[in-house]
């Protein structure tokens, strides 16, 4: 083995075939050298809690992991991953401040405050994010996604009623333009 897929892989083998978990370890730490980005990190961090039940290195992998996410998404599986395995929602709450930190549209503001929700139980700041949600939101479409999330996830039928308002709006204004669209591309084929 030489890089951190085959490592990983290693170690799989070793534990379905022979259980020995000193081996698993020893391929985990070389894949731990070896792995390149947040999510080999994750992903580690993850099977050194749930093969080995070593929650202390799992936590020192998810710690480097941390280190080396860069978007939204990166920090918040990180800390779906963290929650999952260690449970630590202290932890976790710091993961997703970052995770808010780096959001940069609508999506990625309600994929968060859907996570904050679930695993967090914290409506308050699920709210206050889905608001930068709707402040990022920028079609029918995001509006749309927006008011599902909101009416799935806080069960406020009366502001995704609003939201749903701003999409069915959104969708008034797009459309001409989406025809006008269609009509260029029929000539064009003409």
């Amino acid at each position: 083995a030489e890089d951190y897929g085959e490592f990983c892989f290693l170690a799989d083998e070793i534990n379905e075939n022979l259980g020995d978990k000193k081996l698993v370890a020893n391929a985990y730490k070389k894949a731990e050298v070896k792995a390149l980005c947040f999510l080999d990190l994750g992903i580690l961090a993850e099977s050194i809690s749930e093969i080995l039940k070593d929650k202390e290195w799992a936590g020192k992998v998810f710690k480097k992991a941390e280190g080396k996410a860069e978007y939204s998404g990166d920090f918040r599986i990180l800390a779906n991953g963290i929650y999952e395995q260690l449970g630590d929602k202290e932890w976790v709450g710091k993961v997703y401040r970052k995770a808010e930190g780096k959001a940069e549209d609508s999506e990625g503001f309600s994929s968060l405050a859907e996570v904050i929700h679930e695993f967090l139980g914290d409506k308050e700041w699920a709210g206050k994010v889905y608001k930068k949600a709707e402040g990022k939101a920028k079609d029918s479409s995001d509006f749309s996604s927006l008011a599902d999330s909101i009416q799935e996830h806080l069960e406020d039928k009366e502001w995704a009623e609003k939201i749903y308002k701003k999409a069915e709006n959104k969708e008034a204004e797009e459309k001409p333009a989406h025809d006008l669209r269609q009509l260029q591309q029929i000539k064009e084929k003409q």
